[in-house]
């Protein structure tokens, strides 16, 4: 939530939508992420304290896609290597699990993480969409081709 409140125009869902959800569904959602071997759920952690998160899910349809969901990093804690980590473990993973591609969307504006991305290989790609509906914000896709370990 803290994600949420902070970068109300980097996710597709919003704070209030995400209120209504019980603590109980947050927790379903989580264990069936870890316990999945298409999802690996993400937090860094600073002292005991959440900093960072971010969430990878193979695609079902095409195993060889993952995309990159809720990358979130604290702002006391960006340009710290706090990202880099969380990026660095979500394509270790990806690759371990076969994927040849990781694939997310990044919301343009004023706090946007597009140069971040850029700098650890992604590429925009596709056309740029609404972040959600009603949204005056927009969204690039971006790819990165993961090359063989």
């Amino acid at each position: 939530m803290r994600a949420l409140e902070d970068s109300p125009d980097a996710f597709g869902s919003t704070f209030a939508r995400e209120t209504t959800f019980s603590n109980q569904e947050w927790s379903t959602r989580l264990s069936n992420g870890v316990t999945s071997p298409l999802n690996f759920p993400s937090v860094a952690e600073c002292d005991g304290r959440a900093v960072g998160l971010m969430w990878t899910r193979v695609e079902p349809e095409d195993r060889s896609l993952a995309m990159l969901y809720q990358v979130w990093v604290d702002p006391e804690y960006r340009r710290h290597g706090v990202g880099r980590a969380l990026l660095d473990a979500a394509v270790s993973w990806a690759r371990s699990a076969g994927v040849t591609t990781i694939a997310l969307s990044v919301a343009n504006g004023p706090r946007s993480a597009l140069e971040f991305y850029k700098s650890a290989g992604f590429v925009v790609s596709g056309e740029p969409l609404p972040l959600r509906a009603g949204s005056d914000i927009v969204q690039r896709g971006m790819e990165l081709r993961l090359k063989e370990p």
